[in-house]
């Protein structure tokens, strides 16, 4: 009896073992499923955001026949359309829509009358721009001639100064007698004919500096350095949507 027992109780134990392997087997398997099921959604999730990372990683807008200049924001994860001046708006305002990627967006009449009151600010903000480049260009221009000005009659002190050297017998550098001759060949034929009757061998110094350069501009011209445009940023979703239009001063640097 005992030993029918211990038979029995060793039987048992071998099935109880037997039903855990095959339960932790079971688990197991269905845990490796799940895994790979897990990571088949994480490939296909990881691929779908890809396409359309990818889909958006090349952008282009038109408008009729103008292709609309365009930038990513790097506030958000939309994109900028840039409309430069009154002409593009006006005809994307009259088409009533634009194509992104070849895919036609409709406009409605809020984001039209939108497109158009900001032009207006950025058309106001440009001709304020541009009169104020006038007014620094006409600026520049007075400046730069009231130096030629000063120049001229400089270079017209020291040649009347070498010409009244030289007539009186002085000896000046050969360097300032040659630009008196470029300057006036008659002032310089005046003074060496009154030079040959003077006593006076006083030599002189030059009154250039040694390799003179032309006087150099000490400021940049004037130049338009900023404009104003037209901003229409729309989401970078399936379904493109205009999410704010601005008017926006720019850089031209």
């Amino acid at each position: 009896m005992w030993m029918t027992g211990t038979a029995g109780t060793k039987e048992g134990n071998a099935a109880a073992a037997l039903d855990i392997y095959s339960a932790n087997s079971s688990t197991a398997i269905r845990e490796s499923k799940c895994q790979k099921g897990r990571s088949r959604d994480q490939l296909e999730i990881s691929k779908e955001g890809s396409k359309k990372q990818e889909a958006w990683s090349y952008i282009t807008v038109m408008s009729g026949k103008d292709t609309l200049v365009v930038t990513k924001d790097s506030k958000n994860n939309n994109f900028i359309i840039h409309f430069m001046d009154s002409a593009q708006v006006n005809r994307t305002v009259d088409r009533g829509y634009i194509t992104v990627n070849g895919k036609r967006i409709d406009l409605s009449e809020e984001t039209k009358q939108s497109l158009k009151e900001n032009d207006k600010q950025a058309q106001a903000k440009r001709e304020f721009l541009h009169a104020l480049y006038t007014a620094k260009q006409n600026a520049e221009a007075a400046r730069q001639q009231g130096e030629v000005v000063e120049q001229a009659f400089e270079e017209r002190a020291k040649m009347m100064e070498i010409a009244r050297r030289i007539a009186k017998g002085g000896i000046v550098p050969p360097s300032d007698e040659q630009k008196l001759m470029q300057f006036s060949p008659e002032m310089y034929m005046m003074a060496k004919s009154l030079a040959a009757m003077a006593e006076s061998k006083e030599k002189h110094d030059s009154l250039f500096k040694e390799e003179e350069e032309p006087a150099k501009e000490t400021s940049e011209n004037a130049r338009l350095s900023e404009t104003c445009e037209v901003q229409m940023s729309m989401s970078m979703e399936a379904e493109p949507q205009v999410m704010e239009i601005s008017a926006a001063t720019v850089s031209l640097n």
